[in-house]
């Protein structure tokens, strides 16, 4: 079967009101300023982050390995696809860091919790 007909591979639309987009932006904007500033994140932190692609992650990886293999030393890859890995992460868990406290963190889980979302296919040819 064509991967075009794989409901698997497509993922529901968030339909939000014009308010809800604003105040998604103006929250992401605030929480990724905090972070940035106060180096919260890990550095090799890749996935959704300014001027950090996988091209990069992927470059650093090779690099990596070159220079083991220049020093003599056995390479070993483990790579695992954890597929929809974020779909499988609770909000309270994934709000949960030293830098969301409070009335932003009731937002954030409150936010992200029963949350409704549907894939609707018709004809994909």
């Amino acid at each position: 079967m064509e991967d075009r007909y794989l409901i698997t591979n497509y993922r529901p639309i968030s339909l939000l009101s014009t308010f809800d987009k604003l105040l998604e932006k103006l929250m992401y904007k605030r929480l990724y300023t905090f972070i940035t500033d106060n180096n919260i994140l890990y550095g090799y932190q890749f996935g959704s982050r300014k001027n950090y692609s996988t091209t990069i992650a992927f470059a650093d990886v090779i690099d990596n390995i070159y220079c083991s293999l220049d020093n003599d030393d056995t390479v070993v890859g483990i790579f695992l696809d954890l597929e929809k890995a974020f779909d499988t992460v609770k909000p309270d868990i994934y709000c949960y860091t030293k830098c969301i406290r409070g009335l932003a963190y009731k937002w954030f889980v409150s936010h992200l919790s029963n949350r409704k979302q549907y894939t609707f296919m018709t004809d994909v040819i």
